[in-house]
């Protein structure tokens, strides 16, 4: 049996459909074993029906089945939009903990490009180092080790660019996963709405990957914790 939920509970399906039916733009995405932003997708609902498709929302729910989740679209930051417009840009923090310490890995900021609403680098899109003070590094890249110097498609000149609140992200991120002790590694995807406020998109805990802020900084993922960290797991290993 399906559940269908918003911010306050559970509700019946066919609140669902009346909840949604005039949501406008919004996205819907799987929540469970997806990646790289496959099956990420914009939808316009309008009295029922989602204006880019002419596709009812109930054929919409139907195909997604279970696990998804339909958001309202953010309207990002100037700074972030201006890099590339037609995506939400989001900031990929991975934090660890080393004896007992949350930290912060190195910081990567990934783009779209080419008209796609999604920024991942597996759809296509770019990523770049990001400073801890929030200044893009000098180049950017492709997953293929295509580098580039400004963004494709806006001519934005990434080297000094000033990214906003990039410490107020590592001291958000910090603060929760020292509520969740138990996970090792998070990769939080952030970004920053227009109104200057935090947006936590998701967050990846089954696998976050430690090699895209590794590959854009040219910095071991955790720094001058690596031996620490390789005598940790080669414990844990030998415990199991």
């Amino acid at each position: 049996m399906n559940i269908f939920m918003i911010t306050n509970g559970i509700i019946e399906y066919y609140e669902s459909i009346e909840k949604i039916k005039n949501i406008g733009e919004a996205i819907i995405k799987p929540t469970v074993d997806s990646s790289s932003g496959r099956n990420v997708r914009l939808i316009d609902i309008r009295n029922g029906i989602d204006t880019i498709t002419n596709e009812k929302i109930e054929d919409i729910l139907k195909r997604y089945n279970k696990n998804f989740v339909i958001q309202e679209k953010i309207k990002q930051h100037k700074d972030y939009a201006m890099l590339n417009p037609s995506s939400v840009n989001t900031i990929r923090i991975n934090t660890y903990i080393c004896e007992g310490k949350v930290y912060c890995a190195p910081i990567a900021m990934r783009i779209g490009r080419n008209g796609k609403i999604v920024d991942n680098a597996h759809a296509g899109g770019i990523a770049v180092g990001v400073s801890k003070e929030g200044n893009l590094k000098k180049y950017a890249f492709t997953e293929y080790g295509e580098k580039f110097e400004k963004h494709p498609d806006t001519k934005v000149v990434f080297d000094g660019y000033k990214i906003p609140k990039i410490k107020e992200m590592i001291e958000f991120t910090t603060k929760y996963h020292y509520k969740i002790p138990h996970i090792g590694i998070i990769a939080w995807d952030l970004t920053l709405d227009e109104n200057e406020n935090i947006v936590l998109i998701e967050t990846n805990i089954s696998c976050p990957g430690i090699w895209l802020p590794q590959y854009v900084n040219g910095e071991a993922f955790f720094g001058r914790n690596t031996e620490k960290m390789i005598k940790l797991l080669k414990n844990e290993k030998e415990d199991i």
